[in-house]
């Protein structure tokens, strides 16, 4: 290596370290708490900004003595308020929700449909949910991640488990 080289990398050295900005120190503040009965768990999931500038997420517990999981939607407040409590047919949600271009949110749970093989639902914010559809382990099973939706309006997601080969 010539010199021009050495000098470049000793002068980019200098310039990256006078660059670094120390970032100051960060504060988090808890809004809000789980009890099991706002839910339980939410721990595997990402929170949709509702049109109503509301936070909303799932919970894979809680709820009730069932403990199925939750909606909810939290205020930049902190206040959770359980939007419903999910059960039977939609149970486990394991991922979180996305927020459809309609207003509506649509979310997916790992268990619950006819034969437990998980489920695909819309939820409105007043807690209105419907189930779009079940698996049956021929098209997949046990969905765990968040759905996007496309361009297209249709919703994609994965699941766990694939059909039969």
């Amino acid at each position: 290596m010539g010199m021009f080289s050495w000098l470049s990398i000793g002068c980019l050295t200098f310039l990256l370290c006078c660059a670094a900005i120390t970032a100051p120190a960060q504060t988090f503040t808890r809004l809000a708490s789980f009890n099991w009965t706002n839910g339980a768990n939410p721990d595997l999931v990402s929170l949709a900004q509702g049109v109503d500038g509301n936070l909303y997420g799932t919970t894979r517990y809680g709820g009730n003595s069932y403990g199925n999981g939750t909606i909810f939607r939290a205020s930049t407040t902190g206040a959770i308020t359980v939007v419903t409590i999910l059960n039977g047919y939609r149970s486990f949600p394991f991922g979180g929700l996305v927020l459809g271009t309609g207003g509506n949110l649509y979310g997916t749970t790992s268990e619950g449909g006819p034969g437990g093989w998980g489920s695909v639902f819309e939820v409105t914010p007043a807690g209105t949910v419907q189930g779009l559809t079940s698996f049956n382990s021929q098209d997949g099973a046990y969905p765990t991640g968040t759905l996007i939706q496309a361009s297209n309006g249709m919703l994609y997601g994965t699941t766990q488990n694939d059909g039969p080969n």
